[in-house]
């Protein structure tokens, strides 16, 4: 499973930032609420941890394969 606890935010992400995979209340900060974690973001995917949408595609970046490819989601 993908996200053992079924808080929208994939368990290697929430694990990169230092939140519990297993646990729902241990949220990773996550600025524009897009199930991308800011550090995630900054570091791994290089997407904007203040835009939804990076891409700018109709996608949050968070629920689509290429959140910095607008032609891809």
């Amino acid at each position: 499973d993908l996200d053992d606890d079924n808080d929208e935010y994939i368990d290697e992400h929430e694990e990169y930032a230092e939140s519990e995979p297993f646990d729902a209340n241990s949220l990773p900060l996550d600025s524009d609420n897009d199930y991308l974690p800011d550090v995630w973001e900054t570091r791994v995917s290089r997407t904007n941890p203040y835009n939804p949408d990076t891409d700018g595609d109709g996608y949050i970046d968070g629920k689509e394969c290429c959140p910095r490819n607008p032609n891809r989601n």
